[in-house]
């Protein structure tokens, strides 16, 4: 549970039916009612059907944020598969982490995984680690941010419309693509965003990819934007964020295409799913963001979008982002870069202080810490 107390000496437990489940829990004092720290208690095996969660306040004053239940130990069992410096290689889809002892990172990989720095990082400096497998199962949908995450942050949306099929290389591909871009807006502002947490949100969307094409919005006249804003209020409303959200941003991917239909409004970059194939390399590595147009950056499209999220117009010289440097005949097919003259909007708008403070390779946790990955 997360909680905070200024005096202190609170304490709860947790029941059903009357039953007290695990420890009673301690409420230390954590110097404001808004400074949060978590509490942790063992409940045990709970058995199957719906139950009533109740908590009994035992003693002082005390907010709690919110409280999660957590699977513990579990059946997962790991599999060794290669040394360090070695290719882990399996077959499909497979969770492997890289590591030693009680310190691993961990990711998703299609048929082989590098087993090194390289890869994972370091996550046991001057250790000689190992890679394990493990079955990959689904990721959960992704859980509103917490109320007490202070820093402004990015969450990047893998979202995957009813009858689509969950694609690990296209989560994988949105994973990289999140710390890629992350980097990319360093190198053009001198400082970048934060990430949140997980690198990729998993958003299964309630409805057929057609439904959000053609449903009216009750926000639009013009029917090419029915789907932004369908897709928008569903991502914003299982993130938990109102219309607006000036502390988070989103970039979603969506599996299907729906030539032209992209575009930012809101705090979000809404692409589409030639996007997304674009990141796996599929189209030669471009895309082509509206119908009978030139091809794109798979990075270029979404710096363009995502300077609009910043204030930014479509301004600047021909070559900048905001203009045709996002296509691939611009420029000689380099990356497009920001100008000056966009670069100075971005950093004297008000609504983007504290955008660029983060360094790459940053998230916030669900527990509002700055890691690096």
């Amino acid at each position: 549970a997360r909680v905070a107390s200024l005096p202190g000496s609170g304490a709860f437990t947790l029941q059903i039916g009357g039953s007290t489940l695990g420890n009673s829990l301690t409420v230390n004092a954590t110097g404001a009612w808004q400074n949060w720290t978590t509490v942790s208690t063992n409940i045990g095996a709970l058995t199957a059907g719906n139950k009533t969660l109740r908590i009994q306040v035992q003693s002082g004053n005390f907010n709690i944020n919110w409280l999660e239940l957590k699977k513990v130990g579990g059946n997962t069992v790991w599999t060794n598969c290669a040394a360090e410096n070695q290719l882990c290689s399996f077959s499909g889809s497979k969770r492997v982490r890289y590591g030693e002892g009680s310190k691993w990172r961990e990711d998703v990989f299609i048929n082989s995984a590098p087993c090194n720095n390289a890869t994972f990082g370091d996550p046991v400096p001057n250790t000689f680690k190992t890679c394990q497998t493990a079955p990959f199962a689904l990721p959960a949908e992704a859980r509103p941010t917490p109320v007490d995450v202070q820093k402004n942050l990015v969450r990047f949306v893998y979202f995957v419309e009813k009858g689509q099929t969950f694609n690990t290389a296209h989560y994988r591909a949105i994973a990289q693509q999140a710390f890629a871009f992350q980097n990319y807006w360093f190198t053009q502002f001198d400082g970048t965003f934060y990430l949140y947490d997980k690198a990729v949100d998993v958003i299964y969307g309630d409805n057929d990819s057609a439904w959000y094409v053609n449903n009216p919005d009750g926000a639009n006249t013009d029917p090419r934007w029915y789907r932004l804003e369908n897709i928008k209020n569903e991502v914003h409303r299982k993130l938990g964020l109102a219309a607006y959200d000036p502390k988070v941003r989103i970039v979603n991917y969506p599996t299907t295409r729906a030539d032209g239909r992209v575009g930012a409004n809101y705090g979000g970059a809404w692409m589409d799913g030639d996007d997304l194939t674009c990141l796996v390399g599929d189209n030669g590595g471009y895309n082509f963001p509206y119908p009978d147009q030139y091809a794109a950056h798979c990075t270029g499209h979404v710096a363009h979008e995502f300077g609009h999220i910043f204030g930014l117009d479509h301004a600047g010289p021909q070559n900048d982002c905001m203009q045709y440097g996002f296509y691939i005949y611009s420029d000689d097919g380099k990356l497009c870069n920001f100008f000056d003259s966009n670069k100075n909007i971005v950093k004297s708008n008000s609504d983007n202080v504290g955008w660029l403070v983060a360094k790459p390779n940053q998230v916030i946790t669900s527990l509002g810490v700055v890691e690096s990955r």
